[in-house]
């Protein structure tokens, strides 16, 4: 979603952005330390396993959108193109 090209977004939105990315990754490093224990048994690991994957599909959508509204608007059929292939990674399960 490219905002209007009339319209840039707050410096402050922006911002904001940024600190929620900063926070991911710092959880997403805390969380790969974790995964490297030796002493967890197979639940644990693998509900850190599992949230690991979900804190990186997020940064990941986060740092898509935060992309999005910061840079040029694109022309019409790559932004079309673009939203396509995100809703098919998302019910498919891949990165598209």
């Amino acid at each position: 979603m490219n905002p209007p090209a009339n319209k840039p977004i707050p410096a402050d939105t922006v911002a904001f952005i940024d600190a929620v990315i900063m926070n991911l990754v710092e959880q997403q490093e805390l969380l790969a330390l974790r995964l490297h224990r030796e002493d967890l048994s197979d639940n644990p690991m693998a509900q850190l396993f599992s949230a690991y994957g979900r804190n990186a599909a997020t940064l990941g959508d986060l740092l898509r959108d935060r992309l999005a509204l910061t840079q040029s608007p694109q022309n019409e059929f790559q932004t079309v193109m673009n939203q396509a292939l995100d809703e098919l990674g998302k019910e498919w399960g891949l990165e598209l």
